[in-house]
């Protein structure tokens, strides 16, 4: 499978993030990350989507002076988890805030999800903590710097 990653409008992501990330939602229901001056990303398999998230310029609470970017409702069609969509997407992202000028990318993932960001250079900070909106499921902050930096500098070796 060779995914390919496009930059599209909201709507057209909309429909798969809201049945991945938010079930039962109502059709009033707006995404998380749809907002004004937000940059979609969605993944495709041919021209099948099988990816989407959203990424916008959002300040870091621990880092205020230096410019960010927070990527929300990342999400990937059930059946593709695992086959490197979701790495290309994040891949995309941290690509995407680093073109927009940002040094720090951030999100607030899924704990089941704290791995995945781990083993893209996401270091968590602060608790865990409950998202309502998400179903009542529990979060963290995950956070990069961008370029060739992780969040948490690697331990000298011995």
């Amino acid at each position: 499978m060779t995914v390919g990653i496009r930059e599209v409008d909201a709507a057209v992501t909309r429909p798969l993030r809201l049945d991945v990330l938010r079930p039962g939602h109502t059709p009033d229901t707006v995404p998380p990350g749809d907002v004004a001056g937000a940059v979609h990303l969605a993944a495709y398999d041919d021209d099948e989507l099988v990816g989407a998230v959203a990424v916008h310029e959002h300040a870091f609470a621990p880092r205020p002076a230096e410019p960010a970017m927070q990527f929300s409702g990342m999400a990937v069609a059930e059946d593709r988890r695992g086959s490197g969509v979701g790495a290309a997407l994040l891949a995309a992202v941290v690509a995407t805030a680093e073109r927009h000028g940002a040094q720090v990318v951030w999100c607030n993932a899924r704990s089941y999800a704290r791995g995945f960001y781990e083993r893209g250079g996401f270091a968590a900070i602060g608790d865990e903590f409950i998202i309502a909106a998400a179903g009542n499921l529990p979060h963290f902050v995950m956070w990069r710097r961008i370029g060739n930096q992780t969040a948490v500098p690697p331990r000298p070796p011995g």
